[in-house]
């Protein structure tokens, strides 16, 4: 397993349930986390962290590390501004892990809309997060990992600990389900997050918005702006590992909806080399040899009921002497 982050980021448009995701990492219990320190700084002039308040993105920054230093930090921040000081600090960029969650932007600009008919086509976000995502891109050199909104719904324990695999983490699943309510953190913004205190898990709410992009010519403006930058991350998204297959179809209006099918029956196990989660078809034999697909130890099956791995013994070759 990849060594765990000190600071993990978690970046999306607004209204894309990374709210939901921060309600799980607040479950773990493994983390301090930081509800939108970037934006409330941006919006509000200030932004707590720990003991302290930040009044610039570069003190804000640091005050991240000072955090990280004594534990773990995990941040979810949204895209309603864009952060000058964090796309300039290159090292910044390099040291935290930068993760992405993006949904549809449809259902994002609808919802965005019915809370604040003031919004600017910039604010919905979506251009926002790809020029993050450049740079943190350039600044590591390699890509980072987007996670869908959509899979998260349709299949959350498998989105997660694919999450959690590449990012480093535990996969914690007792953290996909949580107790509703407020957050005191939401204090300041509790009106964007009454539909997220109100779930105990991931879930599509289901809200039918009067003004949609499919009836508000402002609304299929934006949507027409954002739809390729959703679709450049879209196109990077982690693939759930998963017993299922997560099929997509696409509306008249351009927005993904998701169908699950069950696949052939499997149990499931970790690879005990590199904590990789394994799927075995129900009609594997005890003792029979499988193949960690991640760093391909060679691991046998020595229980059923419940489904355990081990590394495979050395075989030593028999000369008949």
């Amino acid at each position: 397993m990849t060594r765990p982050p000190r600071i993990l980021a978690l970046w999306s448009a607004p209204r894309s349930r990374s709210t939901a995701f921060l309600r799980m990492m607040v479950k773990r219990g493994d983390h301090t986390v930081l509800h939108e320190p970037f934006s409330h700084l941006l919006d509000f002039g200030h932004a707590t962290i720990g003991e302290g308040e930040a009044r610039s993105e570069e003190e804000l920054i640091a005050a991240i590390r000072r955090q990280a230093t004594k534990n773990p930090v995990f941040f979810k921040d949204t895209t309603d501004f864009r952060y000058e000081g964090l796309l300039a600090d290159t090292e910044f960029l390099r040291e935290a892990t930068h993760t992405f969650i993006v949904r549809h932007p449809a259902p994002v600009i609808a919802s965005h809309y019915a809370l604040n008919p003031d919004v600017g086509r910039d604010d919905i976000g979506f251009g926002r997060l790809a020029e993050i995502y450049d740079a943190v891109h350039a600044a590591t050199g390699t890509e980072p990992v987007v996670i869908s909104s959509e899979d998260l719904v349709a299949d959350p324990a498998n989105t997660v600990r694919t999450y959690c695999d590449v990012v480093g983490l535990r996969f914690v699943p007792a953290a996909l389900s949580w107790e509703a309510g407020l957050l005191p953190q939401w204090q300041r913004t509790s009106r964007w997050h009454q539909q997220t205190s109100r779930t105990t898990g991931f879930a599509d709410v289901g809200t039918n918005y009067p003004d949609t992009v499919d009836n508000h010519p402002l609304l299929s403006d934006f949507l027409q702006y954002h739809l390729p930058y959703f679709h450049k991350l879209f196109e990077r998204r982690l693939t759930p590992r998963t017993g299922k297959s997560v099929h997509e179809r696409t509306q008249g209006s351009g927005e993904m909806t998701t169908e699950v099918t069950d696949q052939p029956d499997s149990a499931k196990s970790d690879c005990p080399m590199c904590e990789s989660p394994i799927s075995c078809q129900d009609t594997v034999l005890l003792n029979e040899i499988v193949e960690c697909g991640e760093c391909r130890s060679e691991l046998e099956v020595v229980s059923l009921e419940p489904l355990l791995l081990a590394l495979a013994p050395d075989v030593e070759e028999d000369w008949g002497e």
